[in-house]
């Protein structure tokens, strides 16, 4: 993360400002790395509201209410827990906007299924939620570095297509 806000980051907070609407972020994996993005924009308490960094699957389920059912079913790397962590902190945090993340950064995979690079990315909105799916390669720092930037344009499509 820079200490300055990349242009991505502007545009968003100023499509929330003009639009009198909130952000908030659920992240695994990036571990709070979106967030610090959006609050390297100047006035970014306007429109932030804060962060759930769920790394383990017991912070998803309590704090996000992420269904261990769920997680059993589908992962904790996969589009479902994704979209629950993204409703989830909306719930937590009454904010308008949620991106949220979950993937497997490496160097070692959470299950045999779930390749090192694979990630979740959900935006939602009260009445939307979309998931990419990534597959990312090199390291660790790499992976975690580019589902950021990934996340973060995926958040500006949701709201420039006004989600």
């Amino acid at each position: 993360m820079s200490c300055v806000a990349n242009p991505l980051t502007h545009m968003i907070a100023r499509m929330l400002l003009m639009r009198g609407k909130s952000l908030s972020t659920a992240e695994s994996f990036t571990a709070g790395g979106i967030a610090a993005e959006l609050c390297a924009v100047p006035g970014a308490s306007t429109w932030f509201k804060g962060a759930i960094v769920a790394y383990s699957e017991i912070v998803k389920e309590s704090l996000l209410g992420v269904s261990e059912n769920l997680i059993a079913m589908h992962g904790v790397v996969s589009r479902q827990v994704a979209e629950a962590m993204a409703r989830g902190v909306i719930r937590q945090l009454g904010t308008d906007y949620a991106i949220a993340t979950t993937g497997a950064a490496g160097p070692t995979a959470p299950d045999k299924d779930t390749p090192v690079g694979t990630a979740w990315i959900a935006i939602a909105s009260h009445t939307n939620v979309c998931a990419v799916e990534l597959h990312l390669r090199g390291t660790r720092r790499n992976i975690t570095t580019t589902a950021t930037q990934e996340a973060l344009k995926a958040c500006y499509s949701m709201l420039r297509n006004n989600n």
